[in-house]
């Protein structure tokens, strides 16, 4: 669901803007291919999804710049640190009611076996993304979706 999947790859240096270009193509090409849309149902989803994942891509920079570091939390009072960990049960609340809503959304689109398997195909996709990134070298400049070369 939206831009949270990059997470993983926040530390620098990180994935940059191209990529992430690359990588949504790459997830809307996957989730199409595994939800068989109608070309009706694909007019009427994608502005739909491209909007939810918008929306929770504000929320994950908002969340991201909020969120103390781990150097920080020594250097932080505990007052500092219980506020910055309140600001984030309240970030997950919003993406937890960001999320029923677009579900909603959903299933005015698309049957409810759809919309399952489009969790499904966004947590195979998340899954798949987190295995080509431990599996690329950190300041490669190589497209995200290839596969280093293995040395034997």
């Amino acid at each position: 669901m939206g831009f949270p999947l990059i997470s993983i790859a926040q530390d620098p240096p990180g994935p940059k803007p191209e990529d992430f270009e690359k990588i949504k193509a790459q997830k809307v090409s996957y989730i199409t291919s595994k939800l068989e849309l109608t070309p009706e149902e694909a007019q009427q989803f994608w502005p739909v999804y491209n909007e939810f994942d918008d929306k929770m891509h504000e929320l994950f920079e908002k969340n991201f710049k909020s969120k103390p570091k781990p150097h920080q939390i020594e250097e932080l009072t505990d007052e500092e640190l219980e506020k910055q960990m309140e600001e984030q049960f309240e970030m997950q609340r919003q993406e937890l009611a960001l999320k029923e809503k677009y579900h909603k959304k959903y299933l005015e689109i698309l049957s409810v076996k759809k919309v399952a398997m489009l969790y499904r195909a966004e947590h195979e996709f998340r899954f798949e993304l987190m295995k080509r990134m431990e599996r690329k070298p950190r300041g490669d400049d190589k497209d995200p979706g290839q596969r280093p070369p293995m040395d034997h």
